[in-house]
């Protein structure tokens, strides 16, 4: 994959921080999470061989485990980072807010973004911060490397926008008294999905006024003959079902 990806849990996009800091901050989480990754399953002598090859900030300290997973990660990641203290302490500030929420929602689903795209919303050179926020939510759910059809609700990129997995979450965030941010009205998330499907991220296919399917990677032709073969599927199978009741009873 020649492409690279930051990835991150969803609560991120709960915190009540401005874009450009928040963007910028998120890159120093994905360069240490990912460093500390590659620390835990790189030889040492690997490690010290790519520590060779790298232009290192000033204040670099070889004995901090984080600061040679920052290095690392940022290598990975192709992330410029002028004093690894900023990315070590970007990655534990939103850990703990993280932690928080999944200490009381649950497991957070992950979101993969082209690390261009990021780089592009921060410098206000690419997707404004609305469309990049519900193109994570639509990634949140698709995944990585999905192309098969799958099903999302206007309920859930609504809430998954603004960093809960569903709208069940932000009532229970609220009453907890977290920042919650104004979810998108339908309208709004309308219009900003219809900018997105034209840019070409994804295809939406509605066989109903309240049944959409989202397929990445494919024409509009190819999208409807994967949704077509989808749900006539579930329909056998929900027939078989239904013999097996009738014959054997409930």
């Amino acid at each position: 994959m020649g492409e690279h990806f930051f990835k991150f849990p969803l609560p991120v996009l709960s915190l009540p921080w401005e874009p450009r800091v928040l963007l910028g901050a998120l890159a120093g989480y994905c360069a240490v999470d990912v460093g500390r990754i590659e620390l835990g399953r790189l030889p040492p002598e690997e490690i010290e061989q790519r520590l060779r090859t790298m232009r290192l900030p000033p204040d670099f300290n070889r004995n901090n485990a984080d600061h040679v997973a920052c290095a690392l990660g940022s290598r990975t990641l192709h992330v410029t980072s002028g004093a690894v203290a900023g990315c070590v302490a970007d990655y534990y500030a939103i850990q703990q807010e993280i932690e928080v929420v999944e200490q009381r929602l649950g497991r957070s689903p992950l979101i993969f973004i082209a690390s261009d795209l990021l780089w592009e919303t921060r410098e206000g050179r690419g997707l404004p911060w609305r469309e990049f926020s519900v193109l994570c939510a639509v990634n949140s759910v698709i995944g990585l490397a999905r192309t098969a059809p799958i099903r999302i609700t206007r309920d859930m990129i609504q809430a998954r926008s603004i960093g809960y997995k569903r709208p069940a979450d932000i009532e229970e965030a609220k009453k907890r008294q977290w920042p919650v941010q104004e979810l998108l009205s339908t309208s709004q998330l309308r219009t900003t999905l219809d900018r997105l499907e034209r840019r070409g991220f994804f295809v939406r296919i509605s066989p109903s006024p309240r049944c959409t399917y989202f397929v990445r990677g494919t024409d509009y032709e190819a999208a409807r003959a994967a949704v077509k073969a989808l749900r006539e599927k579930r329909r056998s199978l929900a027939a078989e079902r239904a013999k097996d009741r009738a014959l054997f009873g409930p």
